[in-house]
């Protein structure tokens, strides 16, 4: 999930940017910084390093699908690594939305806070493809769109033999099987940071993001991915979707 700069939002990146210091000085937390990335986390040395290979591993492979672009961050980024959800939902200061992470984009620093618990590694590539699209983006986009890219990202597997992004996500593929009825796009394109669909969570939401991330897919699987922006732009002037 992408958040805009709002004053709750704001108060979550003072702390986690005025907390980066003690938690690097108290011997729960650890730092880690890779050759692009700073990680900060409460869950051991070891898995703060994977989160770093992991993000490492995603830039390589963004960088190689899509040559024209950058992954260079338009600010500092810093990854915070929670060791569990009660964490998250607590810094999250939220309401009842949960989340499994966030991306805060800043000027002078970004933030990725995520719980790192369990099998985290989808919801870290999701929140990092939030930051490259914020790197290679200079207008605005639609929700559904960031939303799907982050989906789109979210499925890399990386090995070594190779690594793969793209793959359909069986939970994403079985609700849409399951539910049977898509959105129009007159109403998905509606859909924004400050839509009730988007911040409660339930099955619309799950059919929002099932259906943004089927979008997406098309897009990238029938090379229309560079087309996106002028789509956006012609919206934004008023020009009626049909």
């Amino acid at each position: 999930m992408r958040c805009l700069r709002r004053p709750g939002v704001l108060f979550l990146a003072l702390i986690a940017l005025g907390a980066s210091n003690a938690w690097a000085s108290d011997p729960t937390w650890w730092e880690v910084r890779s050759s692009h990335f700073h990680v900060i986390t409460d869950a051991g040395e070891k898995r703060a390093s994977e989160v770093a290979v992991r993000c490492e591993q995603m830039r390589a492979a963004f960088l190689t699908l899509m040559q024209k672009a950058t992954a260079d961050d338009p600010a500092p980024l810093v990854i915070v690594a929670l060791r569990n959800q009660q964490e998250l939902d607590e810094l999250a200061l939220r309401g009842n939305l949960r989340h499994a992470g966030i991306f805060l984009p800043g000027i002078e620093q970004s933030f990725i806070v995520l719980d790192i618990s369990n099998a985290p590694w989808r919801t870290l590539y999701h929140e990092y493809a939030h930051e490259l699209l914020h790197a290679n983006t200079s207008a605005w986009v639609q929700t559904w769109f960031e939303e799907g890219f982050g989906e789109y990202f979210s499925t890399l597997r990386s090995s070594s033999k190779g690594t793969d992004i793209g793959e359909v996500p069986a939970a994403e593929l079985d609700f849409l099987r399951k539910n049977g009825k898509l959105f129009r796009l007159s109403d998905l394109v509606r859909v924004n940071q400050t839509s009730d669909i988007y911040n409660h969570n339930g099955p619309l939401q799950a059919a929002f993001y099932a259906q943004s991330w089927l979008l997406v897919h098309y897009l990238f699987d029938h090379g229309l991915i560079n087309r996106t922006q002028s789509f956006f732009t012609a919206m934004a002037a008023g020009v009626p979707l049909d």
